[in-house]
């Protein structure tokens, strides 16, 4: 009575169980959603039954930074000096260091001394050595000192946009990359000579290496921008 008992049991609990197996659990169904993994080993989800298939297209770091050139070098040529901050209190300084003759603003005034000539002595730097190796026409330092930002800026950029592909997976990297490409704001600001111009390249590189875990990178970009040019992006962390 009781073994039989028993096999009765055991035959309802394989019943109820559908034939799942010795552990219990049902297999997934075929349509279910399944992780994969891309090269850079960030997850993602697909809808396709085999977890081999290939990961989603994102261009990779040596494409973007040559679309990213491209695009911020005609920026550096063709875009126009929109502040005329810039114009008088960077252009023109740097005019007076390289060629011994510019306006200056108040600002710069040994009466007032509210600006410091650093930050226009970094970038004239490169426009001196460029016109004591070449000699050419002071237009075209001009452009080379835009030119040169521009390249920065599409550095820092890549940089960036690499860290939310290992961080928040290639989707969201690629509408970040499509977004800076196509937005006014950061053709405009890539070539321009202004501190807040440089706090954008250097809160790219901090969040660039935030995302890769470096914290004491990421911090230390953050003290460039806030200590040597402009204690306003902190509140952007």
């Amino acid at each position: 009575m009781v073994s039989g008992g028993g096999g009765a049991l055991r035959k309802r609990q394989a019943r109820a169980g559908g034939g799942a197996g010795p552990s219990g659990a049902r297999p997934p169904p075929s349509h279910a959603p399944r992780e994969a993994v891309d090269q850079d080993g960030v997850p993602y989800v697909t809808n396709k039954e085999s977890p081999s298939s290939p990961p989603p297209w994102h261009p990779n770091m040596e494409t973007s930074l040559k679309i990213l050139t491209s695009v911020r070098l005609s920026a550096g040529i063709w875009s126009a000096i929109a502040d005329c901050d810039e114009t008088f209190n960077y252009w023109e300084p740097a005019h007076f260091l390289l060629y011994g003759k510019g306006f200056q603003t108040w600002e710069y005034s040994p009466q007032f001394a509210l600006r410091s000539y650093l930050y226009v002595l970094a970038h004239a730097v490169p426009g001196w050595a460029f016109d004591r190796i070449t000699s050419p026409h002071r237009l075209y330092v001009f452009y080379f000192v835009r030119c040169l930002l521009a390249v920065a800026s599409a550095c820092c950029e890549v940089y960036f946009v690499t860290g939310i592909k290992k961080e928040l997976g290639v989707n969201v990297s690629r509408l970040t990359l499509a977004a800076s490409l196509l937005s006014p704001g950061m053709f405009f600001a890539s070539a321009a000579f202004l501190p807040s111009s440089t706090s954008m390249c250097m809160t790219a590189l901090a969040y660039g290496a935030w995302f890769r875990r470096d914290l004491a990178l990421a911090t230390f970009f953050v003290a460039i921008s806030a200590l040597f040019r402009w204690d306003g992006v902190l509140s952007a962390f």
